[in-house]
């Protein structure tokens, strides 16, 4: 099952576009989960996690990712483009 994203969607892909949610992630997130979580689809968020550009792990053969991981790699990410 895909999560519906809660960001803003310019292109109108339908993708479901949400105000004022307080959506709550997990501390060890899915694919899925990441992807909702950073406002990108699930196959751009895999080529990012094959690429090492986002850390993230495997369990078995399923990608899994810390929140706490992906925020500082944003804030990385914020930091570098200043």
């Amino acid at each position: 099952m895909r999560l519906k994203s809660a960001c803003s969607n310019p292109r109108n892909t339908g993708a479901m576009i949400v105000a004022n949610v307080n959506i709550q992630f997990p501390p060890i997130m899915t694919l899925d989960q990441a992807a909702a979580y950073l406002c990108i689809s699930p196959d751009t968020m895999y080529k990012y996690a094959n690429a090492g550009t986002f850390p993230g792990f495997k369990l078995g053969n399923r990608w899994r990712f810390r929140k706490d991981a992906i925020d500082k790699r944003v804030l990385e990410m914020q930091e570098k483009g200043k």
